[in-house]
């Protein structure tokens, strides 16, 4: 999602193989995530700016595993509940368009098809996000999506429209 739109389709064209574990696909997966992330973290050590976009999903993510007691979902699994949400946000704003929203979801629903628990309750979510240690002044910053392959940063995001991403992913 925050690479390009030539290596999201090509991971969506070959998702069977993905799902498979084909050796061809998964190194090509693994060998463009990691030299993505090197290139980032490269040009923002410090986690000062562009760094911030590989927390796509986090922020909600955290607070998953947290309610959960970081037993009913691991990292990756609440990272992709999260990433879900955050989708729903970005296309709610109108910064991502409705086939674009469609096409990630289905493909993140290939491999994690899974739901929010019942068990996990809104108001606890709501409670640790603002507990997330990414906050600054008192704000957290989530990265959303304006397009696959254009991930855009905001402080903004309104507690009526984390509710809305929350219930989408029941």
């Amino acid at each position: 999602l925050l690479l390009d739109r030539e290596y999201f389709f090509s991971l969506n064209d070959n998702a069977v193989l993905a799902q498979k574990r084909a050796p061809r696909v998964m190194q090509k997966v693994i060998k463009a995530g990691l030299m993505f992330k090197t290139r980032i973290v490269e040009m923002d050590e410090k986690e000062n700016d562009i760094r911030r976009v590989l927390n796509l999903g986090h922020t909600l993510g955290h607070a998953i595993e947290a309610a959960g007691n970081y037993e009913k979902y691991l990292h990756g699994e609440a990272v992709f509940l999260g990433t879900k949400a955050v989708l729903q946000i970005s296309h709610k704003r109108k910064l991502i368009s409705k086939n674009e929203f469609e096409t990630i979801i289905n493909l993140i629903d290939k491999f994690f098809p899974h739901k929010l628990f019942e068990s996990i309750k809104t108001e606890e979510l709501l409670d640790l996000i603002k507990k997330d240690e990414k906050v600054q002044d008192g704000k957290n910053v989530w990265v959303l999506l304006k397009e696959i392959g254009q991930p855009t940063m905001v402080d903004d995001v309104k507690k009526k429209e984390i509710q809305d991403a929350i219930e989408f992913l029941r």
